[in-house]
């Protein structure tokens, strides 16, 4: 058992390659519904936060930066747990808005995994159970959320026991705790071999006008979720006292696990 992220991912490859055969289609079809999905999650939740039509606009810019560079639509944990942990978000946004407990169940299922998929993901869900804790009349949908958590939970230990390998999947957690960071973590927002390197060797006033828009270009996907938490949290402060609290809690709901993602 050794593998660099929790079974999540290399369950749902192997899920597909069981179903539909072993092929490079196959191989590609997990990251291309976490795209459509994850795209028509951004669509949904903006269309309900705003208008139809920031949600167009939203949606695009988006799918025009996951797509900006191919190399990175490829099948990786990141893509899943990614997805599971919007879903969750969307499903908790949804009962919050109808009250549906069935909802906060599955919401709690997504987000558990989300984590099977990258560990540290985990704190999209802890922050959620939080945000419902602190809050009386929001706690009795607490237990439903914990519920669906623990039923994928449990279903992830008891595929790893029918296997014998729970025990080395523990012993892998904490290699990775110790080990991952030092050879995989680059600080926020840097590239690899640096901003520095895109001005190097630049010709002329045009080309450094080029190579600077290009800079921009590949920076903009670390400055809009600091920027969003920024605008966001303007957002809340303006409204209190002057929007539905509906409305107030979805922002908060979507703004606490937001800033968590971004400090992992």
């Amino acid at each position: 058992f050794f593998v660099y992220m929790s079974p999540g991912s290399y369950w749902l490859q192997a899920l597909v390659f069981k179903l539909l055969g072993v092929a490079l289609w196959t191989g590609r079809l997990i990251v291309i519904l976490d795209f459509a999905l994850q795209c028509a999650l951004v669509y949904w939740l903006t269309a309900k936060l705003s208008s139809w039509r920031a949600a167009t606009a939203v949606t695009l810019t988006f799918a025009g930066f996951q797509v900006a560079d191919p190399s990175f639509l490829t099948s990786t944990h990141r893509w899943d747990s990614a997805t599971f942990a919007l879903a969750g978000l969307c499903l908790a946004v949804s009962a919050v808005r109808d009250g549906r407990r069935w909802k906060w169940v599955l919401s709690g299922g997504a987000l558990a995994a989300a984590a099977w998929c990258t560990p540290s993901v985990a704190i999209a869900a802890v922050v959620v159970a939080l945000w419902l804790a602190v809050s009386r009349e929001r706690r009795n949908h607490l237990i439903p959320l914990l519920a669906g958590a623990a039923a994928i939970g449990l279903a992830g230990i008891a595929a790893l026991m029918a296997t014998g390998s729970l025990g080395a999947f523990f012993a892998q957690m904490a290699w990775l705790r110790q080990n991952y960071s030092g050879v995989n973590v680059l600080p926020y927002g840097s590239i690899i071999g640096g901003y520095k390197a895109l001005l190097e060797g630049s010709h002329g006033f045009l080309e450094m006008i080029v190579r600077l828009i290009l800079i921009a270009c590949v920076a903009l996907p670390a400055i809009l979720p600091p920027l969003a938490i920024l605008l966001g949290a303007v957002m809340l402060w303006r409204r209190l006292g002057r929007e539905e609290a509906r409305e107030l809690r979805d922002i908060l709901l979507l703004l606490l696990p937001a800033v968590a993602a971004l400090a992992i």
